[in-house]
């Protein structure tokens, strides 16, 4: 079990036990706890007089920053409108078990960023935030190029990830870099397996379709446009003796 509060994940095997009824039954059950399994969440204060900096780490290895510009935080920000005067918090947490699929899209890895001031959410910004989100090659799934992930943000009303205002990826380093205007989960997405399949068959299909023949197969082609060549000419000499047969009689 994946736990984001603290950064540690648990697992354990699932055991069925049995017991009749009127009997008392006694299992022991062991967890094995890792380490550092997932950055640990930060939670900071949100000034707007001074830029915001949050990286998240796992191991000693950066997985995820984000920067927000001072200003980009104003009262206009919450959806209220209004603060009460106390600090503006935001807490960015990782984000990989929990990211919903869609037909679409497949999420590999991300952040979730919420933010509040007051007991309001914050969820719009009158700046722009600028973020980086790492991965390996081995998260990808099969079929999937480096140069096709994209940074997409997850719209909770449509249930679909829509695309950012900027996305690049940096395949040398497995980073990419996105930018936003509001907060909400933010993952590395890929098209979903059966899709990319889907596309890679395709693909696939309208390459063999238009490759020229070589070699042998050049030969084998230029052997049957001549046989077919001749083919037609014998039945055009057919029909024509038929009809002047005809008109004789």
């Amino acid at each position: 079990k994946d736990s984001p509060e603290d950064g540690i994940a648990e697992e354990s095997a699932f055991t069925k036990v049995v017991a009749k009824k009127g009997e008392t039954t006694s299992v022991n059950l062991q967890t094995i706890t890792q380490n550092d399994t997932l950055a640990k969440p930060i939670t900071q204060d949100l000034g707007s007089d001074s830029p915001t900096a949050i990286t998240l780490s796992r191991s000693g290895n950066e997985e995820a920053t984000l920067n927000i510009p001072s200003g980009a935080v104003t009262s206009s920000s919450s959806q209220s409108g209004e603060g009460d005067g106390s600090s503006a918090m935001i807490t960015v947490s990782p984000l990989k078990a929990q990211a919903v699929a869609t037909k679409a899209d497949y999420p590999i890895k991300g952040i979730s960023i919420e933010a509040s001031q007051g007991g309001t959410p914050i969820t719009s910004l009158s700046g722009i935030a600028s973020g980086e989100i790492s991965y390996k090659e081995s998260d990808l799934p099969v079929g999937i190029k480096e140069s096709d992930l994209e940074v997409k943000a997850f719209n909770e009303n449509s249930g679909q990830w829509e695309k950012v205002s900027v996305s690049s990826v940096d395949t040398d380093s497995n980073v990419l870099t996105f930018a936003t205007t509001h907060f909400t989960d933010f993952a590395i997405v890929s098209a979903a397996p059966s899709v990319a399949a889907a596309a890679a068959a395709a693909s696939s299909t309208v390459t063999e379709a238009i490759l020229p023949a070589t070699g042998k197969d050049k030969d084998n082609s230029s052997l049957s446009l001549l046989l077919g060549g001749v083919g037609i000419l014998l039945a055009s000499g057919l029909i024509i003796g038929f009809r002047r047969k005809k008109s004789r009689i």
